[in-house]
């Protein structure tokens, strides 16, 4: 059972998170990703997860704020050794800004949920080898 109000749970669900480097891609929560499976098969791991460090909470933060937690997110993924490709959740409706981030490749979703835990987050993504995003609500 969730705390979050179910209107910022459908902002997550509805949102398109694109995922850029050498071959840009675009996911969405529930459903498979033929190019998000062909980039972990390349990379040779079996799962990814779209992490961020913007607006803890859900709540509209400052931008030299979310820039810092950003590049600490970062660091952090570099110091574990993961391979970390840019990406930004972009709100279909408009209502939010884009909120850069990261999709982080074979992590696991206990891993992945505790990277969203340690930045604030109220969920994050993660898909296994069949490649189906899953929204992980963390709150």
């Amino acid at each position: 059972m969730t705390t979050l109000a179910p209107a910022l749970v459908r902002a997550y669900r509805e949102a398109r998170y694109e995922v850029d480097g050498d071959l840009p891609l675009t996911l969405q929560v529930d459903a498979y990703s033929e190019a998000l499976a062909a980039l972990m098969t390349f990379n040779g791991v079996d799962s990814a997860a779209y992490v961020t460090a913007f607006n803890p909470g859900g709540a509209r933060t400052e931008a030299a704020l979310n820039t810092a937690a950003d590049a600490r997110l970062h660091a952090q993924l570099q110091a574990a050794g993961w391979r970390a490709v840019r990406a930004s959740g972009h709100d279909p409706r408009g209502e939010w800004p884009d909120e850069p981030g990261w999709l982080v490749l074979g992590v696991t979703a206990a891993q992945a949920d505790a990277l969203g835990q340690a930045f604030g987050q109220n969920a994050v993504l993660h898909a296994g080898e069949d490649a189906i995003v899953h929204l992980r609500l963390l709150r």
